[in-house]
């Protein structure tokens, strides 16, 4: 598995912290926009149930994919209730004797109805005997969903007992084990924390006056000034529809490769208008081409 450098992640989910969720704009004049690094996710995993956690698959740092077992908790009581659940769904034997009174007791009311119809019997006794019978079907069906119910126990069970494992809901980056082997966790104790650091996610309040600049899906460089990687590119996927009067800013959220996981979360970056201005240019020039070409 592939592990990130642990002092640098420390420092990286440091600064992360210890800033606000977006970066201030400059004062408009062309100055660079302070842009903030992000995970494109992040989730901290809790105990879905009272339990006591058997074991940590994981370690801070570590790099895990999708539905990788990152943390068990002590399922032992919880398999019994499976195999309960199990042997009660597989438990034939009610319904093979229901089956059986049922069917003598089809035959009693037919020797009932043979006898009567020779004249030789009453029919209050063919009365008796399809109640008799009508008893035994009733119990059959009753068994029959009984046994519907104990299928559906045995689904639920095996639901709860699936709680008991932790599971990675994406590919990410093990950022902090919150729970050790042996603690009794209740229900919304955190256990793992975890980011996702390919692709990055960086969030930016941009001038008002730059709003018709900008185009969704088009990529723009930032410029690292901080752990030097120098430039970055990253593309546009969202312009907020909604002004902030206060600062006269919008925002805007970037998408930023990083597949292998060499830049972590945290840092700033700077985005220079003049590159938004670059870009809106050459978006201009390609209409006016196009344009003129099917002229």
């Amino acid at each position: 598995m592939t592990r990130l450098p642990l002092p640098t992640l420390a420092a990286a989910t440091a600064l992360l912290l210890a800033c606000a969720p977006a970066a201030l704009a400059q004062d408009g004049r062309g100055n660079p926009i302070e842009t903030l690094i992000f995970p494109s996710q992040q989730v901290t995993l809790s105990a879905p149930i009272d339990a006591i956690l058997k074991d940590v698959a994981v370690a801070e740092g570590e790099f895990v994919k999708k539905g990788a077992l990152l943390a068990t908790m002590d399922d032992r009581l919880q398999k019994i209730e499976v195999q309960k659940a199990e042997l009660n769904a597989n438990n034939v034997a009610p319904l093979e004797e229901a089956e059986l009174i049922l069917a003598e007791q089809q035959n009693e009311l037919e020797r009932a109805e043979d006898i009567l119809d020779q004249e030789a019997g009453q029919e209050w006794e063919v009365r008796k005997a399809r109640v008799r019978r009508d008893q035994a079907e009733v119990r059959v069906d009753n068994i029959r969903e009984e046994q519907k119910i104990n299928q559906a126990e045995v689904a639920l069970q095996k639901q709860l007992l699936d709680q008991y494992d932790l599971l990675a809901p994406f590919d990410a980056v093990v950022l902090r084990r919150n729970a050790e082997p042996g603690a009794t966790l209740q229900r919304g104790d955190e256990v793992v924390s975890l980011i996702k650091l390919h692709p990055l996610k960086a969030e930016a309040q941009i001038p008002v006056q730059y709003y018709d600049q900008l185009r969704v899906g088009q990529d723009y460089p930032f410029t690292d000034a901080t752990l030097g990687f120098g430039e970055i590119r990253g593309e546009l996927t969202f312009v907020a529809p909604l002004i902030d009067s206060a600062s006269n800013t919008f925002r805007c959220v970037f998408e930023i490769d990083n597949p292998e996981l060499t830049m972590p979360a945290g840092f700033e970056v700077f985005l220079n208008p003049a590159d938004i201005l670059a870009g809106a240019e050459a978006e201009a020039r390609s209409a006016d081409t196009s344009a003129s070409a099917a002229d």
